[in-house]
């Protein structure tokens, strides 16, 4: 709020900002005790049993490793939600 931002877009960016920090933190939790996000391998399943051709954006995204939560992908949501909570704040003057 000290940055400009109303109650309520304060209260929700936080809300936010602690369930995906959640979910990263649960994420490597479970990679840490499984090896692997347990959703990881149903991905996987439901991938193969579609022809080739389907889905080619989720495939690109399975493939390069980019479906679950890594340091990197916490990055960009950070950086996505400062982005995002800077578009919400009243420009100067206004």
């Amino acid at each position: 709020m000290a940055a400009g931002s109303d109650l309520g877009s304060a209260g929700c960016g936080l809300a936010l900002l602690a369930e995906f920090s959640y979910a990263s933190a649960r994420d490597a939790f479970l990679v840490g005790r499984e090896g692997d996000r347990p959703r990881t391998a149903e991905d996987r399943d439901a991938l193969a049993r579609e022809s080739l051709d389907a889905y080619p954006a989720v495939r690109s995204l399975a493939d390069a490793g980019l479906m679950s939560r890594t340091a990197a992908r916490f990055d960009l949501d950070v950086d996505v939600f400062i982005a995002g909570m800077e578009q919400r704040l009243p420009t100067r003057g206004s």
